[in-house]
Parts: structure tokens; C-alpha cells; sequence
């Protein structure tokens, strides 16, 4: 299926949002200021009512380490190879801490 075809889920973009901003430690006032936005639309971002642009999408991704794709679209469609070299390049205590909310 091309990316055309694919529905951008809001709410589940908004969830990963969220997500990278508690891991950067950063409140909703905090985050906004790096990507020039103001905590309102952080948090409508975060309840999947609207979306970043395009530029705000490209710098949440980066500081994520992530591909705008895997930040809209997530990573379900990582092959094995490509998750586990994501895994095995990251420092062992990553990995443990990664495991350890899995399980």
C-alpha cells in the first residue's frame, strides 16, 4: 500500500507526540517552545485534534530519532532486520529500559 493510500490516525500521532515529550522531560509550555508553538496546540496535537505542520513534523521526528513516516504512520511496518539494527545500535541500557515497558 502506498503512503497515499495510508490514513493518518491523529490520535495515535498525538499519543507518540506525548510520548516523546515526557521522554525529553518537557512540559507541554516547554516542548512547544522548541518547535516555535504555543502549549494550546501542543495539547491539541496530543488529543489528536490537529496536526503539526510539516516543519514542526520534520523536528519532532528528529529529536525523536525517528522518520516523519514512523511518527505518522508508527513502526509496525519495520521489517525484522531494520528493528532489530534500530535495537542492537542503541547503549545497552536503552535496550534493557526498552524491554523492561514491553514487558
Amino acid at each position: 500500500m502506498s503512503e497515499e493510500n495510508l490514513v493518518i490516525d491523529k490520535k495515535a500521532v498525538g499519543l507518540r507526540i506525548k510520548q516523546i515529550r515526557f521522554n525529553k522531560g518537557c512540559t507541554l509550555e516547554s516542548f512547544g517552545k522548541l518547535f516555535g508553538a504555543r502549549k494550546g496546540n501542543v495539547q491539541q496535537w496530543e488529543k489528536g485534534f490537529t496536526l503539526p505542520n510539516k516543519k514542526r513534523l520534520a523536528s519532532i521526528s528528529k529529536m525523536a530519532d525517528m522518520t516523519v513516516n514512523e511518527l505518522l504512520y508508527g513502526k509496525e511496518n519495520l521489517n525484522f532486520d531494520e528493528l532489530f539494527e534500530k535495537i542492537m545500535t542503541r547503549p545497552k541500557g536503552e535496550i534493557i529500559d526498552l524491554i523492561t515497558k514491553l514487558t
